[in-house]
């Protein structure tokens, strides 16, 4: 079972306000953007954080929030694995094995946007990884 928080990242302005010629420069924040996780399931990938408190670097300056002070949603997988070997005579033995990848079902969502320059993803939640999987072979030893 593989239980982890989520990645930290961050908010960029994605312009160059700061004139370094990279263009990496952070967004201003206004306060703590960070909304509550128990709320439903629609409201939490829509509005992730709270995109109001984010704006545009101004022209100058390289932008006022912190380097990954916000965390993606957080993740519980559980992978399994079920076989049995049945003998079939004295040196044949037939092998059956089922592999259950994200067994329990669970969305693991991706991170949100975190680009104020795209406001059509900003602080909504786009991806998600693979739903349950599963995998059965057979195997036959002689």
């Amino acid at each position: 079972m593989d239980v982890r928080s989520g990645l930290p990242f961050g908010l960029n302005s994605g312009r160059d306000n700061s004139f370094s010629g990279i263009g990496l420069d952070r967004a201003d924040v206004r306060g703590n953007p960070s909304l509550a996780s128990d709320r439903p399931r629609n409201d939490y990938l829509n509005t992730y954080f709270d995109r109001t408190l984010a704006s545009f670097n101004p022209v100058g300056t390289y932008g006022n929030s912190p380097r990954n002070f916000l965390r993606a949603p957080g993740a519980v997988n559980l992978d399994l694995t079920i076989q049995k070997t049945f003998p079939i005579g004295e040196r044949i033995k037939l092998n059956l094995r089922g592999e259950f990848f994200n067994a329990l079902n669970k969305a693991i969502f991706g991170v949100p946007g975190a680009n104020v320059s795209a406001p059509a993803n900003f602080g909504i939640i786009t991806s998600a990884a693979e739903p349950r999987i599963l995998q059965i072979g057979a195997r036959i030893s002689f």
